[in-house]
């Protein structure tokens, strides 16, 4: 190629390059049958996957994740309020009958 000139492939958008990517992964053929399909140089081909490679961000890991309690409020000592029912505070668990018989008077 001479000197300058750009090359014949066209500029393809980050999406366009991620669904190429994509369906490559899905395709289940070989890379230069895939490249030769879409018009894509296989060294260009390959500089994507080391590109986007770096660029994926991974999703967080499914299922359940650790979370810590503070007993006390953020602002400093002192009882954290676990429920208010009818202007009631609770400041800790209470058994079921306790809270009907409060609910009832």
């Amino acid at each position: 190629m001479e000197q300058g000139k750009r090359s014949q492939h066209p500029q393809r958008s980050f999406q366009e390059i991620s669904q190429l990517l994509e369906e490559f992964k899905t395709s289940g053929v070989r890379t230069q049958e895939f490249c030769d399909k879409h018009g894509i140089p296989k060294g260009t081909f390959y500089t994507w996957k080391k590109r986007f490679k770096k660029k994926a961000v991974k999703a967080p890991p499914s299922g359940f994740v650790k979370v810590s309690v503070s007993k006390t409020l953020p602002g400093g000592p002192g009882p954290v309020l676990f429920a208010e029912v009818k202007g009631i505070r609770l400041y800790q668990e209470v058994s079921p009958s306790f809270l009907k018989a409060l609910l009832d008077e």
